[in-house]
């Protein structure tokens, strides 16, 4: 009908150049494309309305997430969509008197955009979900999900462009789907990285290997550093030095790494390092050394337990050192503290070790610790009559 109108119009002026048709044809479609635009911004305009009015009402915060992210203002598109295929077939109906292939042609694309914006619209409210998560779950920064989400959002565009180019060849998906599995050999070769990444951070998850935040450590790859991020396909770590190393993410299941979550947890640091002593200074004591020793608490009361005993000078220092480290405050007494020997690696050289915890994690703290109980070490071994070793 309104084809018909057109014509009768134009036909005055056009009917005798032979350019009826072609004029009618356009403006029709002109008509439809003008309609489409206006049933977008009234439909856009409506969902603003109601979503104002819903998001406060009801104060639905995933709603809001919608909203925000223009995931609900999408479905103005299709509304526009659905004009356009609703007038191609109108006019494919109706119309009598030239080619329904302008209007054909017009209801295939618009079947295609509302196909595309449905895979939009899936695709947003997916990732909203992301979105919702981060803000309203406090541990969202140890277990992120936006790697998961976007396999599914990757999913999503797969089986979309799959249906897309099925109904564009006219053709069963299943029919598309086992020709592309003849060149699924070449695909796990191309992302096997990926693959692999997406097994290796599931694992990694569900097995609460590695967390955003945690510390940790490849020492094959000399990284030391802070995990700032955790994707698919790499993990980000921020070493000490500021420098920020990629690694494949799959290497959290594949290699050794060093989580020093618990360290931290504990609050603890471990103190294990070793002093090396000139091995010709350990000797057995004689009474003058013994009667000097005589004031140290500790040593009088071992001397007293140990009648009838050859002592040697090492020994009774082991015995006084350990004493300390038990009575330190900033020693962690829940945790194993000992003071022991190392295999000699130095002709010459006996390591001994000192293996305890301190109180506190913080480095800085910890290394003032330690410095503090190595420098009493080594001012008290020359009352033992001990000596460091030291290399020609």
């Amino acid at each position: 009908m309104l084809e018909k109108f057109i014509d009768s119009i134009l036909a005055p002026t056009l009917n005798a150049t032979g350019w009826l048709h072609v004029a009618s044809s356009v403006i029709v479609l002109l008509l439809l494309l003008i309609g489409a635009v206006i049933t977008y911004y009234l439909v856009e305009l409506i969902i603003k309305l109601v979503m104002v009015k819903f998001v406060k009402s009801r104060k639905l915060a995933f709603i809001k997430v919608l909203s925000k992210n223009k995931t609900l203002h999408s479905f103005a598109h299709i509304a526009a969509g659905v004009f356009l295929w609703w007038g191609s077939q109108t006019v494919i109906e109706h119309s009598d008197t030239y080619s329904n292939y302008e209007a054909v042609i017009l209801g295939k694309l618009a079947l295609l955009y509302i196909f595309v914006m449905s895979l939009v619209i899936a695709s947003r409210i997916v990732w909203s979900i992301n979105t919702y998560y981060e803000k309203h779950f406090d541990f969202a920064r140890q277990y992120p999900i936006y790697s998961y989400l976007r396999v599914v959002i990757l999913f999503i565009w797969v089986i979309g462009v799959v249906l897309v180019i099925s109904f564009s060849l006219q053709t069963s998906p299943w029919a598309l789907l086992t020709g592309i599995g003849a060149i699924s050999a070449v695909f796990v070769l191309v992302f096997k990285d990926t693959i692999l990444g997406i097994i290796a951070s599931i694992q990694a998850t569900a097995l609460d290997i590695v967390r955003i935040g945690d510390r940790v450590s490849l020492k094959k790859y000399e990284v030391d550093g802070r995990v700032l991020d955790i994707s698919i396909n790499t993990v980000k770590i921020k070493n000490s030095d500021n420098t920020v190393a990629s690694v494949p993410t799959y290497m959290l299941i594949s290699e050794v790494v060093h989580n020093w979550r618990p360290v931290e947890e504990s609050s603890s640091r471990r103190i294990k390092r070793a002093v090396y002593l000139d091995s010709d200074s350990v000797t057995a004591c004689d009474a003058a050394l013994l009667e000097k020793l005589q004031h140290l608490a500790i040593i009088k009361q071992y001397m007293l337990d140990n009648p009838d005993t050859e002592f040697i000078n090492l020994t009774l220092f082991r015995v006084f050192f350990q004493d300390y480290l038990k009575r330190h405050k900033n020693i962690n007494h829940n945790e194993l503290v000992m003071v022991r020997h190392l295999d000699p690696l130095n002709v010459g050289g006996l390591p001994l070790e000192v293996y305890a915890y301190t109180t506190t994690y913080d480095l800085a703290t910890f290394e003032q610790i330690q410095a503090d109980i190595f420098e009493y070490l080594f001012s008290m071994l020359p009352i033992f009559n001990l000596k460091v070793y030291r290399q020609n």
